[in-house]
């Protein structure tokens, strides 16, 4: 029931005993009509059935009908045929006296078919009567022609023809025209004869010719008594089928009806739960406003006309002052008197979010008795005095509705809602949230400001226009200390050096701040002073050793030199003073100098722009998925086709490309060194992870694409790789290019695992760029690949270096032997294709054969 409950709410979308209580009169009203039609229903459906077993039982009467009129030995029984008739009229009567006769087959395609039935069995009736007056006609005829046959001479011819229309009585074949013809042929054969007896012989033919022709009539007769009698079936069964329709659909009606009957049953019974729950939860709703308000820190007041306290929960006030009687008198911020009766005058409900409750009194003429209610923290109580003295409180916030009388306002109900303590949890919150900035722009290891906070000073420096400088600083050989110290001890190093700058500061009077970045990196903030000055000061600081000691208590004497980079003390298009700092530290460890100062757009500079251009198009790329890739085809130069340099294609090649903002195409050559410094590189490798696969189901060509050793160790990249790979269905039309790195050695456990699981997957593995340096025949023989490709750098130099020929020549005869087989990049002239083809190297790519260009 529970359920049921919730169920309803959350559908009607308030409360449900309140849509109950405003429905029930209607539903009580359904359930009294949907009752009343049920039984109506009920007693249509007997009815229905009432009238379909009538039609049933007139159906069968028929069939008995049939029945006896078709039994070969059987002679008609007249008044058994007229009782069946009689028994079918009255069916047919009391049908037509139902009282459902007319709701029933008013309908024009139930009338119609009751009218055929009743037509078809008077039609019956008429065909019956005829029938059975030429069977007793064909009877007495058949008798009269029996007596009559002794006294005939030709007693032998014509007691055959008089045994053939016995015969056909009893099924025998009887053709009624071929015995018509063979009776008259012989009335005619005998019509001239004088002798004796051939009179009585032609007379007897006359009989058996007028026998015929009855027999003829019966047999007409007979067939249309079959039709009347499939008429009659047919329009019995039409209308069965119709009551029987109108018997379902009532079915159907009945249990829709018992459905909801049994739903309001339901909702019965939860209003009388709920009349039964009513009265507990209003005793119990009284009991809980009682508790509530006894124990609520807000104040609830029932005053009269006047302000007169009549009652209140006292809250906080109990047992401290004798309130009922006194004068309840509120102030807003701005010291007005509040008259809650003049305002509730015009309104039903009147509000303040804050009030000041200057005194409580018991009458005009008594001494004020001033309030101070409590709270927990002395800092947030909002709490002053006036020039007269009186205390005013900012907690409080009022809400009061009238009580009326015949439409007179006798009275009103104030509220007072306490807030002092969400002021104090808003102060703590928000004393909180400044020791946690504080807290985030402390170094913890230091106790300098950090990064977020040079930050934070640098921008307050720039909204200003103050112009200060940033010295970026760094330990030289802090890696040596990382090495052969622990952790505790590099961070007493640390803390050692930063106070030893605080102190050079101080003691030269120098104004500025010092940040701990990361690890070695200090940064100070100046201004008014001179850079080399600066410099040569705080060199010379560090010039002598320093003595610490470690967690064991050793003493522990350092040389720690410094190396400086000093920016400019304003911003530049192109870099802010943090940049610049760093620029010119990265210039100063360049050259190998002590310090060294900023210098607009030198080398080192114009890096850094270029780097956060290209970075910055990458991104863009990546994220408006402007990754792209062409193809350049590979070709099998043993398989030619007409035409010059023209063979048949192999592979494509899937090269990655990306385009900027404003649409234009950049190359590897632009972007992908940069991509690795800035942590890009894996990002591009799955765009084109996800290209290649997409090309591979859309084309039915071979493609491969080019995997690094640091590709097939990434965690990333294999799980993407493998997933698109399980869901490939021609993992056999891609090849993995391995490309020549320097770290792949190092790297090899991986490369391994990741080549052997896409290989045993139907994947292809070729070595990329080999000749280039660091891929040798070892590292051939222990990847296990399909194709060597040969490093451009080699093929272009084949028309004209004898070395690179003999080289190529040496190679192809290894991969002949060991059933590799070779593809020459950079093929770019004939002179190229000639000596490639003439090495016996199978594949070739290059300009000379197609350019990479984008498949559609």
């Amino acid at each position: 029931m529970k359920k049921i409950i919730k169920k309803i709410k959350r559908f009607t979308g308030e409360d449900f005993k309140k849509t109950l209580d405003r429905l029930f009169p209607w539903l009580s009203i359904a359930a009294v009509l949907l009752i009343a039609f049920m039984s109506y229903s009920l007693q249509k459906l007997y009815t229905h059935n009432e009238l379909a077993a009538k039609i049933s039982k007139i159906v069968n009467i028929n069939e008995a009908i049939d029945n006896h009129i078709n039994s070969e030995f059987s002679i008609i029984q007249t008044d058994l045929i007229n009782e069946h008739l009689r028994q079918i009229d009255n069916l047919i009567d009391e049908i037509s006296k139902n009282s459902d006769y007319t709701s029933f087959f008013n309908t024009p395609s139930s009338h119609k078919s009751f009218k055929d039935l009743v037509d078809n069995i008077k039609a019956n009736e008429v065909v019956l009567n005829k029938f059975v007056t030429h069977k007793a006609v064909i009877m007495e005829k058949t008798l009269d022609l029996s007596a009559t046959l002794r006294k005939t001479k030709e007693i032998r011819t014509l007691a055959g023809f008089f045994s053939r229309i016995l015969l056909s009585r009893f099924g025998e074949i009887f053709d009624a025209n071929l015995f018509s013809d063979d009776v008259r042929a012989y009335r005619y054969e005998i019509s001239n004869s004088e002798e004796e007896g051939s009179q009585i012989d032609y007379n007897y033919s006359l009989l058996l010719s007028q026998l015929n022709e009855e027999i003829i009539q019966l047999i007409g007769i007979q067939e249309r008594r079959e039709q009347v009698s499939d008429l009659i079936s047919a329009s019995a069964t039409e209308l069965t089928e119709k009551l029987n329709n109108y018997s379902r659909s009532t079915k159907n009606l009945l249990n829709l009806i018992l459905l909801f009957v049994a739903t309001l049953m339901i909702i019965f019974m939860i209003k009388l739960r709920f009349n039964q729950q009513a009265k507990l939860k209003m005793r119990e709703k009284e009991l809980q406003i009682k508790e509530i308000l006894e124990h609520s820190s807000d104040t609830v007041f029932e005053i009269d006309t006047k302000g007169v306290i009549k009652s209140v929960n006292y809250s906080k006030n109990k047992n401290k002052y004798p309130l009922i009687g006194t004068v309840l008198e509120l102030m807003s911020p701005d010291g007005r008197p509040i008259n809650i009766i003049a305002e509730l005058e015009s309104k039903d409900k009147y509000s303040l979010n804050e009030i000041r409750r200057k005194k409580l009194r018991k009458n005009a003429d008594e001494p004020d008795i001033p309030i101070l209610e409590e709270t927990l923290n002395q800092d947030v109580i909002i709490t002053k005095e006036d020039e007269s003295g009186y205390s005013f409180e900012y907690h409080e916030r009022m809400y009061a509705s009238p009580i009326r009388k015949l439409g007179k306002i006798i009275g009103a109900n104030v509220v007072l809602i306490d807030f002092t303590k969400q002021l104090e949890a808003e102060y703590k919150q928000k004393q909180y949230a400044e020791k946690l900035e504080i807290y985030q722009h402390v170094d913890k290891e230091t106790g300098l400001p950090n990064h977020l906070a040079l930050s934070k000073d640098l921008n307050i420096s720039r909204e200003n226009g103050l112009r200060k400088y940033v010295v970026y600083i760094s330990i030289d050989q802090f890696e040596n200390f990382q090495f052969f110290y622990n952790d505790r001890t590099v961070s007493l190093i640390l803390i050692e050096v930063s106070r030893a700058i605080r102190l050079c500061m101080r003691n030269y009077d120098i104004k500025t701040e010092l940040y701990r970045l990361q690890e070695d990196k200090f940064c100070l903030v100046c201004e008014e002073e001179d850079k080399d000055r600066l410099a040569e000061r705080l060199l010379n600081y560090f010039s002598s050793t320093i003595v610490l000691k470690d967690d064991l208590n050793h003493d522990i004497t350092l040389n720690i030199s410094l190396r400086l980079g000093f920016s400019n003390d304003t911003d530049t298009d192109s870099s802010d003073r943090l940049a610049q700092a760093k620029l010119a530290h990265q210039k100063a460890r360049q050259i190998e100098a002590p310090y060294f100062i900023y210098e607009q757009n030198d080398e080192n500079e114009r890096t850094y722009r270029h780097n956060q251009i290209v970075s910055s198009m990458i991104r863009y790329a990546l994220n408006n998925n402007k990754i792209t890739a062409e193809c350049q085809p590979i070709y099998d130069l043993t398989k030619p086709l007409p035409g010059e340099n023209n063979y048949e294609l192999f592979s494509y090649e899937i090269l990655v490309r990306l385009y900027d903002d404003e649409g234009k195409i950049h190359y590897p050559g632009e972007f992908l060194g940069v991509a690795k410094q800035a942590g890009l590189y894996i990002s591009i490798t799955k765009a084109v992870i996800n290209i290649a696969f997409d090309l591979v189901e859309k084309f039915d060509y071979v493609f491969s694409i080019n995997l690094s050793s640091a590709d097939m160790a990434n965690t990333s990249v294999r799980e993407l790789f493998n997933a698109r790979l399980k869901k490939c269905k021609a993992p056999n039309r891609l090849t993995i290019e391995v490309l020549e790195t320097e770290d792949i050695d190092q790297k090899m456990d991986d490369v391994l695992k990741f080549l052997n699981n896409v290989r045993n997957q139907g994947c292809h593995v070729a070595i990329d760029d080999f000749g280039s340096g660091f891929a040798n025949i070892a590292t051939i023989l222990q990847l296990n690949i399909d194709y060597i490709k040969i490093d451009g750098s080699i093929i272009k130099r084949l028309p004209h270096d004898e070395n690179s020929r003999a080289f190529l020549n040496m190679l192809s005869n290894f991969a002949a032997s060991a059933n590799y087989t070779m593809v020459a990049e950079f093929v770019s002239s004939q002179d190229i294709l000639d000596q490639v083809k003439t090495l016996g190297i199978q594949y070739a790519q290059g300009y000379l054969l197609g350019k990479p260009a984008k498949l559609v």
